[in-house]
């Protein structure tokens, strides 16, 4: 995954080794104004995923060292019951598995009682849905009371990186021991991708391979239809009856994929 071309405040210089710097999508107006408020530097550029990122400005064409997704209470809930939420997530994890470092931050507070509702979910069942992410899927959420605080945040993980551009990076490594734990079929999938094949490409068709019965040719006419996010925001009922080789893949693969990916009816 290439990084965006620079559009706004750009840096220059002829410094060597890493330059971190903080990337933020063409929709962060509020985030660039808070930002733009503490004295933070930043480019403004249409991004694949997330809402912003940290580029090594000396590697054009290397993936984000980290690319974070800001969701505000209202817009957690939102985005869990229009789908948006489960291709999000997958998009994330397919940056993972390039290298990305990847993370939610939450805006808001809970109510002492719970008993605050965005739209159809309860602050009880929206902190299910954290859990889940956090421990099933390995994606940390950082919590933030507002835009401002985000831009907080910003600064902090920028400047964590400018110090040391790896301070991300798991202990071992690996990037399938880091994710340990996740998502079993997913971590398994990019255990068997070398380190210089981890494109988003090649861990969504290292993912799918995982299935056992799938095989090569069914993963790669099946991508060369849908993207991972596509398929991780289907159902196992819709998953099955994909055709892939001229066959429906049928029930039992429409389960298998299913499970890879997450899907679990509702989160």
């Amino acid at each position: 995954m290439s990084t965006p071309a620079p559009s706004a405040t750009a840096t220059s210089g002829s410094e060597t080794g890493p330059r971190p710097v903080l990337v933020l999508d063409t929709r962060e107006a509020g985030l660039a104004a808070a930002l733009t408020g503490q004295g933070v530097s930043f480019r403004i550029s249409p991004l694949s995923a997330g809402d912003f990122w940290i580029v090594d400005d000396s590697e054009p064409t290397a993936p984000p060292l980290l690319a974070a997704e800001r969701k505000t209470f209202a817009d957690f809930a939102a985005s869990n019951t229009d789908g948006r939420y489960r291709e999000q997530r997958a998009r994330l994890m397919a940056m993972r598995g390039a290298g990305t470092a990847v993370l939610y931050v939450l805006e808001g507070s809970w109510s002492v009682a719970e008993s605050r509702r965005y739209g159809t979910l309860t602050e009880p069942n929206m902190k299910r849905l954290l859990a889940r992410l956090t421990i099933r899927y390995g994606l940390p959420v950082l919590s933030a009371d507002n835009t401002t605080a985000t831009a907080q945040w910003c600064r902090v993980l920028l400047g964590q990186l400018r110090d040391d551009p790896t301070v991300f990076h798991p202990e071992s490594g690996s990037i399938a021991e880091s994710t340990a734990g996740a998502m079993t079929a997913y971590t398994a999938a990019l255990g068997v991708v070398k380190a210089s094949n981890r494109t988003p490409a090649a861990v969504a068709a290292a993912m799918l391979g995982a299935v056992p019965g799938l095989g090569e040719k069914r993963v790669a006419a099946i991508l060369a239809e849908r993207s991972v996010a596509q398929l991780s925001g289907m159902t196992a009922g819709e998953l099955a009856g994909l055709v892939a080789g001229g066959k429906r893949l049928g029930d039992k693969l429409g389960a298998a994929i299913a499970e890879a990916l997450g899907f679990s009816g509702g989160s």
